[in-house]
């Protein structure tokens, strides 16, 4: 799993199913917040570009059903408005 934004290289599947793993336990409300905290936090260092979150959504959207899509579009327009 991708300890941050930079070390990403693309395997969006393996990625989202080691984050999930590792927090087990956790609601899903808690996972969504976690990920927007530390998506958020690499916005602000320099570690995650719009382009890269436009990457990643392309990657992980095909694994979404349509309310977890419109999830991950209000999550990804916050995160752009960093």
């Amino acid at each position: 799993m991708m300890k941050d934004f930079k070390m990403y290289q693309g395997n969006a599947k393996e990625d989202v199913e080691g984050f999930v793993k590792s927090k087990s336990g956790k609601s899903k409300e808690e996972l969504m917040a976690e990920l927007y905290e530390r998506a958020k936090q690499g916005k602000r260092d320099g570690t995650l570009t719009d382009k890269q979150i436009d990457d990643f959504v392309k990657k992980v959207s095909p694994m979404l059903n349509t309310q977890q899509k419109q999830k991950l579009a209000e999550l990804v327009g916050k995160l752009k408005g960093v």
